[in-house]
């Protein structure tokens, strides 16, 4: 299952998206939602368990179509 999460800043998300695109394919929605598979939220997170780079993870549920 992928989830969307919104990266804070540009910076943030430039950084991430070559961290995930190297593990595994992303879906770019819009310029800042980005659609991931969950086992890919570990690499976003540092040693210490704390967040690495500043992003939110939205309701899937806004983006369903039909």
């Amino acid at each position: 299952m992928r989830i969307p999460i919104r990266f804070k800043n540009a910076r943030d998300r430039a950084r991430a998206s070559s961290v995930l695109c190297e593990n595994d394919s992303i879906v770019l929605v819009k310029p800042d939602i980005v659609f991931v598979r969950e086992d890919q939220l570990r690499l976003l997170k540092g040693k210490n368990g704390r967040k690495k780079y500043e992003y939110e993870v939205l309701d899937s549920k806004e983006f369903m179509i039909g």
